[in-house]
């Protein structure tokens, strides 16, 4: 999720926290599912960079696939995502560059 995204979730929810009742649970994400080969092939393309990577077996306990619903949000909230992966991927790039050139 795209760290302005993750900012608009959590001011929708400020603004709606005085009409829901109780604790409320919300997943904040894209809705969408990427591998993690999606994520560094979609990286070094958009940053035009080369990402090492290895391939090793999977862990005990790690999960398959893990992507967050946000129908919730969004029909509560009004609130969805809207950068996509080449978005993410740019702007994260572009704030680490600006961070670590300080």
């Amino acid at each position: 999720i795209h760290i302005d995204d993750l900012i608009s979730a959590h001011f929708s929810a400020l603004k709606k926290l005085e009409d829901l009742d109780g604790h409320n649970i919300f997943n904040i994400g894209t809705g969408k599912k990427n591998s993690v080969m999606t994520i560094i092939k979609t990286f070094s393309k958009v940053n035009k960079v080369s990402v090492p990577f290895s391939f090793y077996n999977r862990r005990q306990g790690d999960i398959s696939v893990c992507y967050a619903d946000p129908k919730k949000a969004e029909a509560i909230l009004g609130w969805s995502a809207k950068y996509n992966l080449e978005e993410i991927c740019r702007d994260a790039w572009e704030g680490a560059l600006k961070r670590f050139r300080k």
